[in-house]
Parts: C-alpha cells; sequence; structure tokens
C-alpha cells in the first residue's frame, strides 16, 4: 500500500474515532433518559423515619413480643433513619436501608426529603431538562448510594470525559506530526499515526462496552 494513502487511512481512522466518541455521549445521554421514560430507570426517593411508637410503650407487652430479628419491626421502631423509598403500594413501599431491602414498609412511617412525591407515586414524569438537571446535581456520594436505581443513569458524563481526554490526545499527537513534518522526520510521522490509530481503537473498545 502506498505510504500517503497509509497515513490517509490512519489519520481518518483516528478522526472518524474521535467524532464516534463525540457521538457516544449523545447516544449514552438519549439512551439514559429513554430508559428512566420506560422505567428501566428510576430514582428512590431520600427520607427518615420516624416510630409512632409512644416512648413510654415501649416495655408493654405488645412491644416486647415484637420479633427485632426482622429488620421490618426494628426499622418501625426507628426515629431518623436514612432510608430510599421507592415502588409504593397504597400505603406501603419498598425502602433500602443500608444493604437491606424491606418490602411493605408504611410510607405513613417516613418523612420525605423531597416535598414534590409526584415521581416518587409515578403521577409524574421529569422532562429531558428536569432528568438531566436532578442527576447533575446529585453529589458522588448520592450517586453511589441508592438514590438511583443503577450508576448507567450517568453513564453520559464518563462518555463526555472520555471524548475530552481522546480529543486531548489527539491534539497532542497533531503539535507532535506538525513539529515532526517541520523537522522532515517522516519515519517519526508514521510512529505517531500508528500509536493514535492504537490508542484510537483503545478508546473504540472500552467506549463500546460502557454504553
Amino acid at each position: 500500500m502506498n505510504k500517503d494513502k497509509r497515513r490517509i487511512m490512519l489519520a481518518g481512522f483516528i478522526l472518524l474515532s474521535l467524532l464516534f466518541s463525540f457521538a457516544g455521549y449523545f447516544i449514552a445521554k438519549n439512551n439514559s433518559y429513554q430508559n428512566y421514560k420506560s422505567g428501566k430507570y428510576f430514582f428512590r426517593e431520600k427520607a427518615q423515619t420516624w416510630s409512632s411508637t409512644d416512648p413510654y410503650e415501649i416495655l408493654s407487652e405488645d412491644s416486647l413480643n415484637t420479633d427485632y430479628s426482622d429488620p421490618r419491626n426494628l426499622l418501625l421502631r426507628t426515629n431518623n433513619e436514612t432510608v430510599y423509598a421507592y415502588d409504593p403500594d397504597g400505603p406501603l413501599c419498598t425502602v433500602i436501608n443500608g444493604k437491606q431491602t424491606i418490602e411493605g414498609f408504611p410510607i405513613g412511617n417516613l418523612n420525605f426529603e423531597n416535598e414534590d412525591l409526584g415521581n416518587f407515586y409515578g403521577t409524574k414524569q421529569y422532562s429531558s431538562g428536569e432528568y438531566f438537571d436532578l442527576l447533575d446535581s446529585l453529589s458522588k456520594a448520592e450517586l453511589d448510594s441508592p438514590r438511583v436505581s443503577t450508576k448507567k443513569m450517568v453513564a453520559y458524563k464518563s462518555a463526555i470525559k472520555n471524548t475530552i481526554l481522546l480529543f486531548i490526545v489527539d491534539l497532542s499527537l497533531a503539535i507532535a506530526i506538525y513539529v515532526f513534518f517541520k523537522m522532515d522526520f517522516v519515519k517519526a510521522i508514521d510512529a505517531v499515526l500508528i500509536i493514535g490509530a492504537l490508542v484510537s481503537f483503545i478508546f473504540n473498545i472500552i467506549t463500546a462496552l460502557k454504553f
């Protein structure tokens, strides 16, 4: 193959890889919102528990006969425990407390952090702008918590980071090629293009696996 054609092919591959990475950001963002609209992705509402048990009745016969080995019963007698609630069914819902998932927990025993519970009850769905505004407002700790159903909801953030990183790499390679061209160091240009193509290929594989 003619050397010039090979260089053009390598440069074209590098450019297409950058475009693919850039498109991956929009694809990941659109997939995130579409999965939210379909119900595959969802938010859990952060809440604090409160116990309706009178502290003076804690030693009552009924209280003493309660099975506290059941996480639900223990949580019902606990105040100010942070949980994440979802899947409401009448007066009950499912909560996540630490690593425990507790079904059939009374909604009345929860004080929600968010006053607008339309998303929790399924009567409201966030618009695209509202959805991404909420995701972008969540801290890393919240994204690592059960607040979101899966971290794939914010996969687009990794996508844009990869794109920026690949752009920096490609820009550095372009500068190197320009310098070597001025120095009439042709063999080095070929080496830079090959390295750039390999780096782009690796980025493409990572993007494909992630998104």
